[in-house]
């Protein structure tokens, strides 16, 4: 079934079209469903908050979910044995909240419409990103680090938003990082010998990771089998990608993620079943 229209769809490719993920041809905006369709298996209520409505996901800050590969340890995938579940082994779908509400930044309000856009598309990025890293989770190898509990999990929503948000400024905020209870925590253990893990180290090992992901996209085929290789302004030697080049949608300013968080230290947190944020 089709949820966003061909206008929605052109506005949607127009928003994502310098996306690293968009050039490489990794967006299916076809896959793509509103977060009120998803069907909570009943194996994974446990990890969601009782009584929550989807229709309703953005009211509490929850703007994306996909379901971590790992869930297919618990459920039977549904649909035919060739199907798209099958193939993945679970939902396939990314779920973003509000997508058909996406449209033209018009009328009497349209600065809030045009911010609505930005966050639904980069919504959709995000999720297909973390699809990405679970496909392929060599790309998260830089963030497995002993200073960080060899926890590749633990990153990846923090690397995932520095993704989102890596155009609008060359360093993390405390605020990015600190809303996670659990890093948090590492970055406040001793260390004897060794001094406290800082911000600037977690920023060199995104940075390492950026560049492990943007070449792994350029390796990928485009149309007639040419490079999706494309020129990058920014810090292109030090992994992190100009403004053209960033996975970062119109509207998203650095440390004020158009997406939202993860709620730290609950199943909506990622590296649990449900990838929700």
């Amino acid at each position: 079934m089709a949820y966003l229209t061909e206008a929605q769809k052109h506005g949607l490719n127009y928003l994502l079209k310098d996306y690293p993920l968009q050039k490489s041809g990794k967006i299916d905006l076809n896959m793509v469903r509103p977060m009120r369709t998803y069907e909570i298996p009943p194996e994974a209520e446990q990890f969601l908050p009782k009584d929550i409505d989807l229709s309703k996901a953005s009211d509490i800050g929850l703007y994306g979910m996909n379901e971590s590969l790992a869930l297919g340890e618990y459920v039977q995938p549904k649909g035919n044995p060739s199907g798209l579940y099958k193939e993945r082994g679970v939902n396939p779908f990314p779920y973003v909240s509000n997508l058909e509400e996406f449209g033209m930044a018009t009328g009497p309000k349209p600065d809030e419409q045009g911010k609505l856009n930005a966050r639904i598309a980069n919504a959709i990025a995000h999720e297909t990103r973390h699809q990405y890293f679970s496909d392929n989770p060599e790309l998260l190898e830089d963030l497995n680090v002993t200073a960080l509990g060899n926890d590749p999990e633990l990153l990846e929503e923090e690397y995932n938003r520095w993704l989102d948000m890596v155009a609008g400024g060359p360093t993390l905020s405390e605020g990015d990082v600190y809303q996670n209870d659990r890093l948090r925590a590492y970055f406040n253990m001793d260390r004897p010998g060794q001094g406290p893990f800082r911000i600037k180290d977690l920023e060199k090992i995104f940075q390492r990771a950026t560049k492990k992901y943007k070449d792994s996209l350029r390796t990928i085929p485009g149309p007639m089998g040419r490079s999706t290789r494309s020129p990058s302004g920014g810090l292109g030697a030090l992994g992190i990608p100009g403004r053209g080049g960033a996975d970062l949608s119109p509207g998203g300013g650095y440390g004020q993620s158009p997406t939202g968080s993860d709620i730290a230290g609950t199943p909506f947190s990622r590296g649990g079943i449900l990838g929700v944020f």
